[in-house]
């Protein structure tokens, strides 16, 4: 009886190590999975929504994004992964799905905008966060994204828009850029009748709500100031909330800023 049950064990013992192997071997294959990005997603971890559940899958060096060049909540995504020794499935192709371009876009007049990734509202249509306010902006198939690394939500681009005959903006294309922008504008150059602004007066205070490229409403321990930037020499990147510090003189009743320091 011992025998028989000696024989026993070892044949399911047997059976269990070639089942294990046949797992692991199946794993090592490359599969394809299709599904939607759930929010929680980063430039190396991909969390996808797919008809069998929330996937993590990992990004590495040699993963080939071609295809993709987005990785934004509710986008489709068609995915090639491979499981891999620490235990995690890792990415070998992303592709995105496919789209078709439905509306006409007028391509001879494209103007260039900087904004922030601020929200996807549909597969299609952002959220952008701009100087001076928000903008909804539809991709395309045709957006070119050939100086862009990766979409991602909370990051600022260049991007050139135009509009649509559905009466919204969309992408003509999207790259990279060192342009700041968190909560704020860019206060520009501006050519003046007068080359230069004597300062008489220094003040300190933080860039108020209403501020704009034209008029900085500086609220100090005094109070509230408004401060005019068309006498500024250079261009400074200024964010509501900041606190600077400005060189002012006085002309035509209105302070203006001759030099912001941060």
């Amino acid at each position: 009886m011992k025998k028989i049950l000696s024989v026993i064990l070892v044949a399911a013992l047997v059976v269990l190590a070639a089942l294990t192997t046949g797992a692991v071997n199946a794993k090592a294959d490359n599969i394809k999975v299709t599904g939607t990005v759930e929010a929680g997603t980063t430039t190396s971890l991909i969390k996808l929504n797919t008809s069998g559940g929330i996937m993590e899958i990992k990004i590495d060096g040699d993963t080939d994004m071609s295809g993709c060049k987005s990785l934004l909540p509710g986008q489709s995504l068609n995915i090639d992964i491979k499981y891999g020794q620490d235990a995690f499935w890792h990415a070998v192709k992303v592709n995105e799905a496919g789209k078709s371009l439905a509306v006409t876009i007028d391509t001879s007049n494209v103007n260039t905008v900087y904004g922030i990734i601020k929200s996807v509202k549909s597969t299609d249509t952002l959220e952008i966060q701009l100087d001076k306010g928000d903008m909804l902006l539809k991709l395309d198939p045709t957006t070119d994204y050939s100086r862009l690394s990766l979409l991602m939500l909370g990051k600022t681009y260049e991007i050139k828009v135009a509009r649509g005959s559905d009466a919204y903006m969309h992408a003509v294309s999207m790259a990279d850029t060192n342009y700041s922008i968190s909560t704020g504008y860019t206060a520009q150059t501006t050519t003046v009748a007068a080359p230069t602004l004597e300062a008489t007066n220094t003040v300190t205070g933080t860039v108020g709500d209403k501020s704009n490229s034209d008029i900085i409403y500086l609220s100090t321990a005094q109070g509230e100031i408004q401060l005019k930037l068309d006498y500024l020499t250079k261009s400074y990147v200024l964010y509501r909330g900041q606190k600077i510090t400005a060189k002012i003189g006085c002309k035509d009743g209105y302070w203006h800023a001759v030099t912001i320091t941060y």
